[in-house]
């Protein structure tokens, strides 16, 4: 067995960067491929010249070179040829190393093969290798899906294609030259414009050294692809196959034509139309509130089937998971939809955002993808409902970031360190990235910040920088005379007495205005924020006392010091509306030393006066930047309120101002505010003119509801399990049903508000969007529920206790809202069908151009609500009647048959649920109605035909079949999770499969995956080293759910302990061994506890 203490794999440090000891301004690749994906020969020149940065950082003596490095997998490229300067250096010059992945050139070869490279000239390099792409089943460099070529370079992908400094600060110009045999390939495509091309062999010009020229011209067809701005290797793809296309143009503001091309095999061409039209879109938006214009003459999108990611930016050849290309009504939800578009936006707006402007280093990954994903978002926003967009974004954030930033994964922003960088793709990254750039418009505005992101691009376009680069451009555009960021700093260690969160040169130059805002980027964790808020009704003044932290995390494990946290407050009067706001100045406060001298934006220019979007009502952002601090309003009124006096809602009328605190959840924080009981927040759940801080009213009030009934886990507690134990305890009597029925009450209140909108009878400001109350309904998720429940136990919580707490209020919920739940499912089911029926003549003309007729804001909203309470009012029924009927001692047939049984004159639900699959026009009804019958009880005789009727009719529709997976994935026990494996419709060398049934298993179904059995952690055990030896990638992803165990009982932390050994003692790879690593050591230190 593998000790815990074993030796963690080596680490790589962001404070030890060094600039590359050579550039490479030019690449020509030449690529030839063969028919069956074996013995493909690829051939580079590099032109290479020593880096005088390098040179200056290291201190190396005039005249001399050092030995060129370059990165390869020697273990999947077979290198066959090194030439510099058309000389071929011997063998024993070159240095071979398959444990590091690099082919060295010595020094002393390199000078006298290139004799100018001793005085910085340029060189050129030549290398032959050969591949086979059909072996590459870890779906990094070149490799092959459904016959097609295609490639994944992010982040290491290219050293599995050719020897090459693979690092993101080495740009290079690219040309690509591509010979194929006719027949198998119509489309031969690289990075950039179409050069050349045609039948018969490429010119003989073209060929490396080393590369024999075809031997005859008969049956071969080539390309030739430049692209003109340079561009690091990750961002180079190569892509071979059949495939059909959509053909489309857009016209930029400049007034050029960009072709627009999206390619897919020709069967899902059908599908790609909306993608087009989200393509489009994305393309007007980033014009429109960035300013940027694309900036060569074609794009192209290119689906493929096995890819590891979600899509990949490549310079004007996006490479795609089909996930987020195909998406018609009849095989995608609505959240394939939104999908869709916001991917494909994504990887567009990375052309800005990733490409012209790059990360110097993988530990700057947020800069590009978390300014990307704060880009998507917002771009969504405007397209759709900001407040669903905003709730949904946090409900992520939440429950998986988090969760990561509290467990053994837990990292900053800007990683400090790590054993391989695709581990690092991670929630923190690109989430958590987002949040720390959403940030900066809530702090300086949406016009300063647009200025400041035009200074960006304009400053750096063409160069590869850190995210101190941006802030640095933020601060610099706003504010006038700053002192410089001491550059000859860079890269001198911290002295004594500075702090370790802030890189040097921005601790020496004298302050800045956000110089305590940049260590969002290096602390790990999750702020924590708590506030006290006290009215003087004498004084006229509101007083809020804020304080704030960061518990230690994985890694940083003391003291952390205090961010700059931008809080949206607002204060609720007596009627529900937002008080007029006056903030008494404090000379020492951030607004008044920074704030006021920020240069005013001019009414018109770009994003000006948008700020009401993120925060409306009388919304202002104190600055939290002490771990203590006071702010105080003036001049508030509020009337002592009459004896028994109620808002228009029903509730009765406050003492004093309620508090909105963090409105637009405008920090990632903990927040805790002191007093906030129910009364409080049933009176922001009806009145607050923050969407969001409605939503998370009701979520506030459902989370005690559900944590009341979870028993303490921590040893000793009362009603928590022996030690060792691994059965579940029982529930707690709870908050009480007076609670309760107050929650239902309220949320009572909403759905009919709601309904009545879905109907067409609300409109205006007091309408609810049903869309919003469908979010509510589907109570916090479990992810979220569980570290509530830790955090108030000592780091512990059993997840079988707050999955039983959260189905208690999901019955009861259905229960005091049967009439309500199902007049929504009725008013939604008749609005749909009357919508569906008008917009049926246009329905053909309309899906062709990408513009489904029922894709409208209102439609989904009336989809999302009919599911969420078709969701709650089944489940419930079922789960009782089998539960009582298993209770009596009663066989399995018994228990199906009382899980039919239907009260007479009641709402037949599973005649509803099966009424629905069969009549759906759309993927979003069915697949809510298949979601809806597979929740009934295993014994139900509905579930399982309605899961055999759902595949039969999708069988051979890849991303359909996907989703039946994962709806049985949440439904089922470990075994059947295993039998399902065997299934045709499942193949572990496809990562989208993968995702779907194991990754669903394992994150979406806690009660099953931590069965006190212990066959949840084997199955994940044994797909993680089954998994390893062909995709290292996708296995550790998927072996985060292990992740979970740093705050399990005992009896459940010990049985996951034994299986992560078990693995973690025959991994092979970077990848899992940091991984498991890391949960192996959170486990022992659970254990010990």
């Amino acid at each position: 067995m593998a000790s815990d203490a074993a030796a963690a794999p080596k680490e790589t440090m962001r404070r030890d960067y060094v600039p590359p000891a050579f550039l490479a301004p030019k690449l020509d690749i030449f690529v030839r491929l063969s028919a069956d994906g074996k013995d493909v020969t690829v051939g580079a020149r590099t032109t290479f010249t020593a880096n005088p940065e390098y040179i200056a950082r290291t201190g190396m003596a005039a005249g001399a070179v050092p030995a060129l490095q370059l990165d390869v997998d020697l273990k999947h490229v077979d290198v066959q040829a090194v030439r510099v300067n058309g000389k071929e250096i011997p063998a024993d010059a070159v240095t071979k190393d398959e444990a590091t992945s690099t082919l060295t050139v010595s020094a002393a070869a390199l000078a006298e093969a290139a004799p100018e490279a001793l005085a910085g000239g340029e060189f050129v390099v030549e290398t032959v290798n050969k591949q086979n792409p059909v072996e590459n089943l870890a779906l990094e460099g070149l490799y092959m899906s459904q016959g097609d070529y295609c490639t994944q370079m992010e982040a290491e992908g290219f050293r599995r294609f050719v020897p090459h400094l693979d690092r993101p600060d080495v740009l290079s110009l690219f040309s690509t030259t591509i010979e194929a045999p006719t027949g198998y390939f119509n489309e031969l495509l690289s990075n950039g414009n179409r050069m050349g091309g045609g039948d018969g062999a490429a010119p003989a010009e073209f060929l490396t050294a080393g590369v024999d020229a075809a031997a005859s011209s008969d049956g071969i067809q080539w390309a030739r692809w430049e692209h003109p701005v340079p561009k690091p290797a990750y961002l180079f793809a190569l892509v071979a196959g059949k495939l059909s296309s959509i053909d489309d143009t857009f016209t930029t503001r400049s007034g050029r034509s960009v072709a627009l091309r999206m390619l897919a095999k020709e069967a899902d061409i059908p599908k790609c139309h909306w993608a087009v039209a989200s393509l489009k879109r994305a393309m007007e938006w980033d014009e429109l509130r960035y300013g940027r214009e694309y900036d060569l003459d074609i794009f192209h999108i290119v689906a493929v089937a096995s890819f590891s990611m979600g899509a990949m930016e490549n310079s004007s050849l996006n490479v795609f998971n089909i996930k987020y290309v195909l998406a018609d009504e009849s095989t995608a939800t609505d959240t394939d939809f939104d999908n869709v578009q916001a991917v494909v936006g994504h990887e567009y707006f990375h052309n800005w955002s990733g490409n012209r402007v790059t990360c110097r280093d993988w530990f700057q990954l947020s800069l590009k993808e978390g300014f990307t994903v704060f880009r998507d978002q917002e771009f969504t926003s405007d397209l759709a409902s900001r407040p669903i967009k905003r709730i949904s974004d946090v409900d992520i954030l939440r429950a998986y970031q988090f969760a990561e930033a509290g467990g053994p994964m837990s990292h900053p922003v800007r990683p400090a360190s790590f054993v391989t960088i695709n581990n690092f793709y991670s929630v923190t990254v690109y989430n958590g990235g987002a949040e720390v750039v959403r940030m900066y418009p809530s702090i300086l505005g949406r016009g300063a910040f647009r200025r400041g992101t035009d200074l960006y691009f304009e400053r750096h376009d063409g160069q590869a920088v850190t995210c101190d680069h941006f802030c640095t451009a933020l601060e610099d555009a706003n504010w006038k005379d700053l002192p410089a960021p001491d550059a000859a700093a860079d890269s001198s260690p911290f002295k004594e007495g500075e702090e370790v969160w802030v890189d040097p040169p921005f601790q020496r130059c004298g302050e800045r205005p956000l110089t305590q805002f940049r260590r969002w980027y290096s602390v790990a964790g999750t702020p924590e924020v708590a506030v006290s808020v006290t009215h003087d009704a004498a004084a006229r003044t509101v007083t809020v006392k804020m304080t704030q932290s960061v518990p230690p995390t994985t890694g940083q494990e003391g003291a952390k010091p205090p961010l700059h946290i931008p809080v949206a407050f607002g204060l609720l009067g007596a009627d529900g509306a937002d008080l007029p706001l006056k903030l008494r100045a404090d000379p020492a406060s951030w607004d008044q030393r920074f704030g006021a001298t920020l240069t005013p934006v001019e009414a018109g220019a770009p994003e000006a006066g948008r700020d009401a979007e993120m925060f409306p009502g009388s919304t202002i952002m104190l600055h939290l930047t002490e771990p203590e601090q006071t702010f105080v309003f003036e001049d508030v009124d509020f009337p002592a309120p009459a004896e028994g006096a109620v808002t228009s809602a029903g509730l009765p009328v406050p003492s004093a101002p309620v508090p909105s605190v963090l409105r637009g959840f405008s920090s990632p924080v903990r927040l805790a505010l002191e007093g906030d009981d129910a009364a409080a927040r049933l009176f922001r759940l009806a009145h607050d003119a923050d969407p969001f801080n409605r939503f998370e009213a009701s979520n506030l009030l459902a989370t005690d509801l559900i944590t009341a009934l979870v028993p303490s886990a921590r040893p000793g507690a009362a009603g928590a399990a022996a030690p060792d134990s691994s059965e579940a305890p029982a529930l707690t009597a709870g908050a009480g049903e007076a609670a309760t029925e107050a929650f239902c009450d309220a949320i009572g209140h909403m759905l009919r508000s709601a309904t009545a909108t879905a109907a067409g009878t609300s409109s205006g400001p007091d309408a609810v969007d049903p869309a919003l109350v469908a979010h509510v309904l589907a109570l916090p998720p479990y992810k979220s529920l569980v570290q509530a429940c830790a955090k108030r136990d000592g780091g512990v919580a059993d997840p079988r206790a707050v999955t039983a707490a959260r189905s208690a209020l999901r019955r009861a919920l259905a229960k005091h809202l049967a009439t309500e739940l199902v007049d929504a499912f009725n008013v939604c089911t008749e609005a749909l069908s009357a919508s569906a029926a008008a917009a049926a003549s246009s329905a053909a003309e309309a899906s062709a151009a990408g513009e489904s007729p029922l894709m409208s804001k209102e439609n989904k909203a009336r989809r999302a609500l009919r599911n969420a309470a078709l969701g709650l009012l089944v489940a419930p029924l079922a789960r009782a009647s089998s539960d009582a009927a298993r209770a009596a001692g009663a066989d399995a047939a018994s228990a199906a048959a009382a899980a039919t049984a239907v009260p007479e004159g009641a709402f037949d639900l599973v005649a509803a649920a099966k009424k629905q699959a069969a009549s759906a026009t759309n993927m979003t009804d069915e697949f809510g109605a298949l979601r809806a019958i597979l929740s009934l009880a295993t014994e139900h005789p509905d579930r399982a035909a309605a899961a055999d009727a759902f595949y039969a009719k999708w069988k051979g529709q890849s991303l359909v079949e996907d989703k039946w997976l994962s709806a049985l994935a949440v439904t089922s026990d470990a075994a059947a999770v295993r039998a399902l494996m065997k299934h045709e419709a499942f193949d572990l060398m496809v990562p989208n499969k993968v995702y779907s049934l194991v990754r669903t298993f394992t994150e979406g179904n806690p009660e099953e995956f931590h069965h006190a059995s212990g066959a949840g952690y084997d199955l994940l055990a044994d797909v993680v080293a089954e998994l390893e030896r062909a995709n290292p990638q996708v296995a550790a992803r998927i072996a985060t759910s292990f992740t979970a165990g740093r705050s399990l009982p005992r009896g459940l932390a010990a049985a996951m302990k034994e299986r992560v050994d078990r693995v973690l003692e025959g991994a092979s790879t970077k990848d899992v061994r940091e991984v498991l690593g890391r949960c192996q050591a959170a486990l022992v230190a659970a254990l010990a506890e």
